[in-house]
């Protein structure tokens, strides 16, 4: 180990420098605190310095000071020889950034001990360098992975714009983490019905974002008939027909039950809608209530209590049919967007619609652009917060 010697007896030096090299050591010797500093500084391989406590140009509690407000990319382990054993002084030497003290006069057997003690802090030191260097290596590289999970997981989500038949579909999502629990899709079932939905994986991260990843290829309605549960094979008709919503869910539920063990669940809106008699059939599984705008900027609310995707086998789910005109839009979401207007109260569904019902006579850019911000202004004032999703269904 390198070791260097601050002190500004030449006897002290002498007799330190030849006591350390016995001891296997490579030794440095500066007369007082600035040469011991530009010492430091031209020699990367000293690690322990051992410096008296009264010097001229810089004394040893200067050095100290100095050595511990510079970053010189390593740990130096300072001893202060002193004469001073009063308590204050000690303190004053620790708080200025000393790690020992040899008392003089010293023998050396004490000297040894206290440069071996040294040795050990240094090793440590260097070693939890040395594993902080790997760990931040590590979290790269796990940012870089979950970044490009992020990016397939988007590529998952239908566009943000899109028109089906006489539906207008727009989304908005912005997730917690680099990957999230979040994920919908909004298609053509066949010649006259539209399918869409959004899930809401119980948790955060990975696992939550793997089976959000799953189910999104589960529910993949261009996967084939005889694999998916959109379609119902019909004994009467002798056809594949789509499968009711309330049906969807409950086959979900069995496909892909959790248990209490894992705890891990998903939450649902399913629904189609059949062009010729604007129909929309919704379902629920343990989701925030569907509200639809009208375009007199009255909201109906369709809320049906229901068990969560994934929690019990033979949970049971309703489904609500509702009639739709020119102008109406549909609003489904995630509880991200429900934080957005949650005080505490208990009536986060209550002051949604009011919100909605408010902003409902702005045009169409006002409107998404005032949503955005309502989104915006909540999710950077809580990093921590749930994914945010939204669909709005609009009827031409």
């Amino acid at each position: 180990m390198d070791i260097l010697i601050a002190d500004d007896l030449l006897e002290t030096r002498l007799i330190l420098k030849s006591i350390i090299r016995k001891l296997g050591h490579n030794v440095t010797t500066t007369e007082d605190g600035v040469e011991a500093w530009e010492a430091l500084q031209a020699n990367p391989g000293i690690s322990l310095i051992i410096s008296d406590w009264e010097m001229p140009n810089m004394t040893g509690i200067e050095l100290c000071k100095k050595i511990r407000n510079s970053d010189l990319g390593r740990y130096v382990y300072i001893i202060l020889l002193t004469a001073k054993n009063e308590k204050n002084e000690l303190v004053e030497g620790m708080e200025a950034g000393a790690d020992d003290f040899i008392t003089k006069p010293f023998n050396n057997q004490e000297l040894n001990v206290r440069i071996r003690a040294g040795e050990r802090i240094i090793r440590l030191q260097e070693d939890l360098e040395e594993k902080n260097h790997k760990l931040l290596k590590y979290n790269e590289r796990l940012e870089k992975d979950l970044k490009a999970a992020a990016e397939l997981q988007k590529s998952l989500l239908p566009k943000e714009e899109l028109e089906i038949f006489d539906l207008s579909f727009e989304s908005i999502f912005v997730p917690s983490l680099f990957v999230a629990g979040d994920i919908f899709n909004y298609f053509q079932l066949d010649e006259d019905n539209v399918g869409f939905y959004l899930l809401d994986v119980s948790g955060h991260g990975v696992s939550s974002a793997m089976l959000s990843f799953t189910l999104s290829k589960f529910l993949d309605v261009n996967q084939g008939d005889t694999r998916g549960v959109l379609k119902t094979w019909s004994e009467d008709e002798m056809r594949f027909t789509n499968t009711p919503a309330d049906l969807v869910l409950s086959r979900l539920n069995k496909s892909f039950e959790m248990g209490f063990d894992v705890m891990q669940y998903f939450t649902m809106v399913y629904g189609k809608y059949n062009r010729k008699t604007r129909e929309m059939e919704l379902s629920l599984g343990g989701h925030p209530p569907v509200i639809i705008r009208h375009p007199d900027g009255s909201t109906e609310v369709v809320d049906l209590s229901s068990i969560p995707i994934g929690m019990f086998d033979n949970s049971e789910y309703e489904k609500a049919t509702v009639i739709l005109q020119p102008g109406d839009t549909v609003f489904i979401y995630s509880d991200g967007f429900c934080e957005c207007f949650d005080t505490g109260d208990g009536k986060v569904t209550e002051k949604m619609t009011v919100w909605i019902e408010g902003n409902g006579s702005s045009g169409k850019e006002e409107f998404n652009g005032a949503i955005r911000e309502k989104m915006r202004g909540y999710y950077e004032n809580n990093p921590e917060a749930d994914d945010i999703s939204l669909l709005m269904i609009t009827v031409n």
